[in-house]
Formats: structure tokens, C-alpha cells, sequence
């Protein structure tokens, strides 16, 4: 399942039924950019500044940063 959203806000998205139930069951996070002042994401895991098409893939506690590639180019 393919869940996207705006980060901002993610501190009080635990009153969203999906996202508590994707969140409960460990399910992986990929974050692309967020504002560190938002809180932590997962376990002691803040988000930050990351440039296009980089993100950072967490699953449980831990977390690699990734490289996110288009499927076209757009123009």
C-alpha cells in the first residue's frame, strides 16, 4: 500500500484511522522532506531538508537514506 501526504502536521496524523493502523503494524516509512520541527516520526527519528528524490526509508527504528527515481521525465 502507497500512502502519500504532506508532512506537515504529522505529529496529530495518529487520529487518522489508516495511518495509526500502517503505523501500528511497523509497516516501512519512506519520508522525502520534512520540517524537524514537526517532531519525531518514528522512534527517535526526526525528518529534515533532503534534496529532490532523496528520502529516507525507515522501517521499525532504523533508517537508510534512499534515491527515488522518476519513471518519466516531466517537462
Amino acid at each position: 500500500m502507497i500512502v502519500t501526504r504532506t508532512f506537515g502536521g504529522w505529529s496529530s496524523a495518529g487520529s487518522d484511522p489508516m495511518l495509526r493502523a500502517l503505523h501500528q503494524a511497523n509497516a516501512p516509512l519512506l519520508v522525502m522532506d520534512a520540517d524537524p520541527d514537526e517532531g519525531f516520526i518514528r522512534g527517535k527519528m526526526k525528518g529534515g531538508p533532503l534534496p529532490r528524490g532523496r528520502g529516507l526509508l525507515m522501517a521499525e527504528d532504523t533508517g537508510v537514506f534512499v534515491q527515488v527515481a522518476a519513471t518519466e521525465v516531466r517537462r
